[in-house]
């Protein structure tokens, strides 16, 4: 326990000095069409090699910046990232990523009422628009909403045309009032029931339910954590509209990226030989 609480105070304390180094990138992690392999999106996701703890996991580090407020500089370090990827991608094929960049977003930087200021600057800086950028909400943004500075925040962003993703749906208790309180552009099934389809399949009733709310509303339905041709084949079966993972591919710089969407946006070989013509 003291090894754990020193590692602890050791890693909030240099997550500070990263934020100011160049420890800190974002990498994007595609997400692909179950229809016809296109990659509709990219998520963008913060990834911290430190010179003596190594690669430290974002599942060890995010809870740290929540709980010490550096949760905030960090999202705002991964939406400039996202909106001058986003920027070079749309300059290079306007095509590209019909659903955009899609960016996490914490409570605590929707509780900033200099959070839409700064966007607003950002994406002018970048000649970008709402639909551009999404931004993925887990359900603890409608519970913590004390003062509804959260809520006003998310109606302004639908407001200027921003997408609103439900992620991790599922697993909390407040997912289907979550679904009625803004107009949601898709919802991302939890890696765990994803993580579970290949056992005793005790999970695929409940997906099956999820997938049929999301077509119900009309809303897209993302799985997540797909890391085998097994998974991948069950939640095309299941009706997913889309999916992400490891076996669709990894989280990359933008810069390895960018030849998997010029490649996508090519026309199939049978067009590109008519073209020739």
């Amino acid at each position: 326990m003291r090894a754990r609480l020193l590692r602890r105070l050791e890693l909030a304390t240099a997550l500070g000095e990263a934020l100011h180094g160049d420890q800190l990138d974002v990498h994007f992690q595609p997400i692909v069409s179950l229809a016809d392999g296109e990659i509709l999106a990219a998520e963008a996701l913060l990834r911290w090699s430190h010179p003596e703890f190594g690669a430290v996991e974002p599942s060890e580090f995010i809870p740290l910046a929540e709980e010490n407020g550096l949760i905030v500089p960090l999202g705002r370090h991964v939406i400039e990232a996202a909106a001058r990827a986003a920027a070079g991608w749309r300059a290079a094929n306007p095509d590209a990523l019909p659903l955009g960049v899609f960016v996490n977003l914490s409570p605590r930087e929707l509780f900033q009422e200099s959070f839409l200021p700064f966007l607003t600057r950002t994406l002018r800086e970048h000649g970008l628009t709402g639909s551009d950028i999404a931004f993925e909400l887990t359900e603890r943004v409608f519970i913590d909403d004390r003062d509804h500075t959260p809520t006003r925040n998310l109606q302004e962003l639908t407001r200027r045309g921003f997408r609103l993703i439900l992620d991790d749906f599922g697993t909390g208790y407040s997912a289907l009032a979550s679904l009625k309180r803004f107009p949601l552009a898709a919802l991302k099934i939890d890696r765990y029931f994803i993580s579970t389809i290949d056992d005793e399949h005790q999970e695929k009733p409940v997906m099956k339910a999820i997938v049929s709310i999301g077509k119900t509303l009309g809303i897209t339905v993302i799985a997540e954590g797909v890391e085998s041709e097994r998974q991948l084949a069950d939640v095309r079966a299941l009706g997913c509209d889309a999916a992400q993972g490891y076996h669709l591919g990894v989280p990359m710089p933008a810069s390895e990226l960018t030849p998997r969407l010029a490649a996508a946006a090519r026309p199939p070989l049978a067009a590109r030989l008519r073209l020739a013509r």
